[in-house]
């Protein structure tokens, strides 16, 4: 049977179950069918009757208005959901922190990314579709209980898996060798190593998501480089490589999508066309970047829980080396951002045509966890050939660390909820550093500091604002950029290792500015 006839076939079939009242049934057709033709606007239409959850639900019908724009049902039964989702968030809203933390779950919609919006003409594929599936409108106040957090929650049934364990020691009082007081900030010193990139700017209505900036971290000159009007989160730089990648925010279906773009060309390669279709991956997040390979978490379509992911990126072009800086000063790319001076790479200039962007082998794409688990925040070791990373499974956050080649898993912090861990970094000398909150204190968080190896327990490193975030390493390891609301603002600060100095990079108090990569 070819593929077009077993594909109207299954999606025949699963409708009928559908209306029959099998959903399980129904679901399983209609899954099968969107794994041959993941652009079959009909099939996905249909699986959003028979799915679980609101996000799986929003997951399809944000599907088939991506390939269909013009399916009026499809968008008005997404609206539907979406007021119900924001009625939610209005009742359970937590602050941009504690969003950006992952610990216990991030409110976002499970789209599945794709990569093309080819129209398949009308909104007939909805024509027969009940609205019962939904559920009803909110007229009342909702439960407090149904929080963001349900979006991760775990069964009654899930239990860990067996792993390695590294015995670390851990008292519940590390010691701070650093607080600071709210004094003007110095510049930082001239000379520093390689590239810090960071989300910067203020979109209204949106902490979570800004234009995507790069700083030369010698000269302090900036550049935006995210295309006029696209805005985004966790930006991350490919080593020694005009390249990056970051989750881009898709505003239409409130999702994210993990874009790679080589600075100074303007196309951008969504990875789901990087790996094969078969693979149903939605709102892919936390990028890692090490020689070839992109690390980041994701859920697979109908599993509720993010597992980490490795794709290798050896077919696609090589990258341009890492371009100069210049003094031309040009406003920002983004409308809706506060305005800034900016700087563009010496002897840019304007690309004509797609960058390109060949596609890797099927085997591209490799599952490193499958456990009940949520696994967030994957770094690369420096060698490139292990992760440390969030796991926060039955309420409980810990890092863990995998080895790449024989996916062997390793516990590094033990102490429970005693710090909830987030957006770990691994430096040269095998230390990690991290940002966590200490229990009974989600609204407080600092930077800790640990050997790779488990060998001591975390320690505070920088006590700065109410929520200091994302820790890197610069390149040479002797200093560290990190974001703090310090000044009831998000800020960037460059900290002294040797002098414990902390330099402001940005603080523009108008702008969100959260970095998250610091790079050769």
């Amino acid at each position: 049977m070819s593929d077009k006839s077993q594909l109207e076939k299954l999606v025949e079939e699963g409708i009928a179950a559908a209306k029959a009242g099998d959903r399980a049934l129904a679901r399983g057709k209609l899954e099968a069918a969107v794994k041959i033709d993941q652009y079959n606007e009909k099939a996905w239409f249909w699986l959003a009757r028979v799915v679980e959850t609101d996000e799986e639900r929003r997951a399809c019908l944000g599907n088939v208005i991506i390939i269909n724009p013009q399916n009026k049902r499809a968008q008005e039964l997404l609206d539907k959901l979406e007021n119900r989702a924001i009625a939610k968030e209005k009742q359970a809203r937590r602050s941009p922190r504690m969003l950006m933390l992952a610990v216990g779950g991030v409110l976002v919609v499970a789209v599945l990314l794709l990569l093309f919006s080819g129209v398949l003409g009308g909104d007939e594929s909805s024509e027969a579709l009940p609205t019962e599936f939904l559920a009803p409108t909110i007229t009342g106040t909702p439960d407090l209980t149904e929080t963001a957090d349900a979006a991760l929650a775990l069964g009654p049934s899930d239990t860990p898996i067996p792993i390695a364990t590294i015995p670390p020691t851990w008292t519940s009082t590390p010691s701070a060798t650093f607080t600071a007081t709210l004094e003007s900030f110095p510049t930082p010193p001239p000379g520093l190593p390689g590239r810090i990139i960071m989300q910067s700017g203020r979109v209204s209505g949106d902490d979570d998501n800004q234009p995507i900036v790069m700083v030369n971290a010698s000269d302090l000159s900036k550049v935006t480089l995210s295309n006029q009007g696209v805005r985004g989160q966790n930006p991350v730089l490919a080593p020694g490589r005009d390249r990056y990648a970051y989750a881009q925010y898709l505003s239409g279906t409130r999702s994210l999508a993990i874009l790679i773009q080589n600075i100074g060309f303007p196309d951008e390669t969504n990875i789901t066309g990087l790996y094969p279709s078969a693979i149903l991956l939605s709102t892919p997040n936390y990028p890692a970047w090490s020689g070839d390979n992109l690390a980041f978490a994701a859920p697979e379509f109908g599993r509720g829980t993010h597992d980490l992911w490795l794709l290798e990126l050896d077919a696609v072009s090589a990258a341009t080396p890492v371009p100069s800086f210049g003094s031309e000063t040009t406003p920002t790319a983004t409308s809706t951002e506060t305005p800034t001076t900016t700087a563009t790479p010496e002897g840019f200039q304007p690309t004509e045509g797609p960058s390109p962007t060949p596609v890797p082998p099927p085997s591209a794409l490799t599952r490193l966890t499958e456990d009940p688990a949520d696994n967030l925040w994957p770094a690369f070791d420096p060698t490139g050939t292990a992760l440390v990373y969030v796991q926060v499974q039955s309420g409980i956050t810990d890092l863990m660390v995998i080895n790449i080649g024989s996916k062997a898993i390793f516990t590094l912090t033990t102490n429970g909820n005693q710090l909830v861990e987030s957006a770990p970094d691994w430096g040269g000398e095998n230390e990690i550093v991290f940002s966590a909150s200490t229990m009974g204190n989600p609204g407080l968080s600092d930077i800790y500091i640990m050997p790779a190896n488990g060998s001591a327990e975390p320690t505070v490193l920088i006590d700065f604002g109410p929520q200091d975030l994302k820790p890197r390493f610069s390149p040479d390891g002797k200093y560290i950029v990190f974001s703090s609301n310090v000044r009831d603002n998000w800020d960037v600060f460059i900290y002294d290792r040797e002098t414990q100095e902390i330099y402001g990079l940005a603080t523009d108090p108008n702008s969100i500015d959260i970095a998250n990569d610091w790079a050769e």
